[in-house]
């Protein structure tokens, strides 16, 4: 090992040899004074062989400790380190009569027969050191002088104390050589043999550890009487840095590697070992599946996934990912869920890829669990009514199954039969949540008399007209009269036609006619409404012969605008409390006009509805009715229809209702 001295290479370093017993002599602390500049005498490393530079009178000399055991087990093998020292340091404690007797009987008297039997030069200086000196011990400098000591010092541990101890073993080693005849050239051939053979022989074994992937952590495979040491910075470890105990936890903020030294009692320290912590493995990606009810990973090759449902951190004892069933929250799919309990509050992953470590661990929370909807059931008239918000779809089934995606969604208040149902259940199935647990809903026992059937009652004449469709035509005429409001002409339809339709030349007749006289404001039909810069036109469907008919309205427009001649058919049935009109063409409908009987004779309360081609129902008006004789309004929203639907309620109490007649009011859509 080379030193610098004065910028010229120090041709190689002392060989120290610091003996003394082991419990009482100072020997280890007069070390570690030397080595390091706050020891803490608590927790002393192990006394390696260690080089440290010493200055003396401004020049550099390296000091090569050893520190071999001193005790009645190693008497015999101590000798094997001594070959090739330059100096012996015995120390020993003025106060302990044990160590004054170990020093004097045992070490002196074996270091004096090496250098006088094996020692290669005879010159080897030996320094007895004094520790705890209260007194000077008795007969211990001629106990020095018969064993050739060459200096007795007696310090404190301090280092002070320690720099003159180990500055009076330089200055007696270069006071040796310079006596020697022994060429220096000889002696530093032989010191470098002696330490190649040491080198090779007392060196630790280096550090050998593996990485855990799921822990995140290194750890070391230690050997007894082995102490490592690391650094995470990417500077050198010393025996000042920090020690290994346990398990190194490895952080993303681990930029450098883990650099390691293996230190043991009399022996070099091994090389320094690079630990390079591997990288993290890319986080999992996963998604909920709300219709199969389960949670997917996008999954990479040669990637294993462990996830916990409990909220607990998963690991490699925990659960492994599959696919490609994912991991299912129900036996069934598709299906709403029985019970909250089969959704997990979250779902914890962690992604192991191969030679990486663990990724972060991701949490997945699922989508929250619809509540139940509110389902209404009236077993008196059998109508299930639920009540669903926007943004969801209520599902429901009548055969017993769970509902599903795929089940008939409610639109509207439903009709039960009882004698075709074994039970209601429903769910609510929106897009972003799970779906909710199934909604049973319990049914009365058959074995209860079922409540009085609702009929409709209508005359002879009704009924017979509900069976045969009816048409009705439309016609607009315009007449440019800018000042006054546009007229209104009612028409009958004639005895020999059901269906009215006015000719293009009579019609061009009657403008002109108009042209050269004021016009005259006809009879204003009940069931005829006007505006004040627009005529709309209506068409008051009936089911009653006395009231098919025909409405022209006129509309103040350029003499030249072609006519328009619209026609439709309706066709009208009544099953159960409901009354369907269906219309040829598409129709915009405004209002419903009915006659009741009044006293108590007639429905309580209309809802209408629009059905789509699909059956679908959309409520466009409803509201109560009132118990009088005679005409009264259905008022809707003015939707385009094909198909109208009216369903009428009773009051408490009441067994049937009676329909004298009904008018639909409305336009054709152009």
């Amino acid at each position: 090992m080379n030193q610098i001295n004065n910028g010229q290479a120090i041709e190689y370093p002392y060989k120290i040899m610091i003996l003394g017993d082991e419990e009482r002599s100072g020997k280890f602390e007069l070390y570690h004074l030397l080595t390091m500049s706050n020891p803490n005498f608590d927790n002393l490393p192990p006394c390696n062989i260690h080089t440290h530079i010493v200055e003396v009178e401004e020049e550099d000399f390296a000091l090569e400790l050893w520190t071999p055991v001193c005790d009645e087990h190693s008497d015999k093998t101590r000798t094997i380190y001594y070959p090739g020292t330059d100096a012996f340091i015995i120390v020993f404690s003025a106060s302990s009569e044990d160590s004054i007797q170990y020093t004097t009987q045992v070490l002196l008297p074996e270091v004096r027969y090496f250098i006088d039997h094996f020692a290669k030069y005879k010159d080897v200086p030996v320094i007895l050191v004094a520790t705890n000196v209260k007194k000077t011990p008795n007969n211990i400098i001629n106990i020095a002088q018969e064993n050739g000591v060459s200096k007795y010092v007696e310090v404190q541990f301090s280092q002070i104390h320690t720099i003159e101890v180990f500055t009076q073993t330089i200055n007696a080693i270069q006071a040796f050589h310079s006596s020697s005849s022994v060429n220096s050239t000889d002696r530093v051939h032989y010191s470098d043999r002696e330490r190649q053979f040491f080198r090779s022989s007392l060196t630790s074994e280096a550090p050998d550890g593996d990485f855990d992937q799921v822990d995140k952590t290194l750890e070391i495979t230690t050997m007894p009487g082995t102490i490592y040491f690391y650094t995470l910075d990417g500077s050198e470890p010393t025996k000042s840095s920090k020690r290994y105990t346990n398990k190194i936890s490895l952080h993303s903020s681990n930029e450098n590697a883990i650099k390691m030294i293996a230190v043991e009692r009399c022996k070099y320290a091994s090389e320094v070992v690079i630990f390079n912590s591997p990288i993290e493995s890319s986080p999992p990606q996963g998604y909920f599946d709300p219709i199969s009810k389960s949670f997917h990973i996008i999954a990479k090759a040669g990637c294993n996934y462990y996830y916990s449902l409990d909220g607990s951190k998963p690991d490699k004892h925990s659960a492994l990912y599959s696919e490609p069933e994912g991991v299912l929250f129900d036996d069934v799919p598709n299906t709403a869920f029985e019970s909250h309990l089969n959704v997990p509050q979250l779902v914890r992953v962690v992604a192991i890829e191969k030679d990486k470590l663990k990724s972060k661990i991701k949490n997945f929370k699922p989508y929250d669990s619809l509540s139940p909807p509110t389902v209404h059931y009236n077993p008196e008239n059998n109508m299930l009514k639920i009540e669903c918000v926007q943004g969801v779809v209520c599902r429901y089934t009548l055969d017993g199954t769970t509902p599903t995606f795929n089940s008939q969604i409610y639109t509207a208040p439903l009709f039960v039969s009882r004698e075709n149902v074994k039970s209601i259940k429903v769910a609510a199935f929106p897009k972003l949540y799970f779906p909710s647990r199934v909604v049973d809903v319990p049914l009365p026992s058959l074995s209860k008399p079922p409540p009085a059937a609702v009929t409709v009652k209508m005359n002879k004449a009704t009924i017979n007209r509900f069976k045969s469709p009816t048409k009705s035509t439309q016609q607009m005429h315009s007449f440019p009269s800018p000042k006054r409001n546009p007229s209104v002409e009612v028409k009958r339809p004639q005895s020999t036609s059901n269906l009215y339709r006015e000719t293009e030349s009579s019609v061009q007749r009657r403008m002109q006619s108009r042209k050269s006289s004021p016009p005259v404001k006809a009879q204003q039909a009940p069931s005829i409404t006007s505006s004040q810069r627009q005529q709309q036109v209506h068409y008051p469907y009936s089911h009653s012969d006395s009231f098919k008919r025909e409405v022209a309205t006129k509309e103040v427009v350029e003499e030249n605008q072609p006519l328009k001649s619209p026609a439709c058919a309706v066709s009208c049935k009544a099953e159960g409390t409901n009354v369907e009109f269906v219309f040829e063409k598409n129709v915009i409908v405004s209002r419903v006009l009915i006659k009741t009987p009044g006293e108590h004779k007639g429905p309580c309360y209309y809802d209408c509805y629009q059905c789509d081609d699909h059956s679908n129902l959309i409520r466009i008006g409803g509201g109560p009715l009132k118990n009088i004789f005679g005409e009264q309004i259905m008022k809707l929203e003015g939707k385009i229809c094909r198909r109208l639907l009216c369903r009428f309620k009773m009051e408490k109490g009441q067994t049937s209702f009676k329909i004298l007649d009904m008018k639909v009011d409305c336009k054709v859509q152009e």
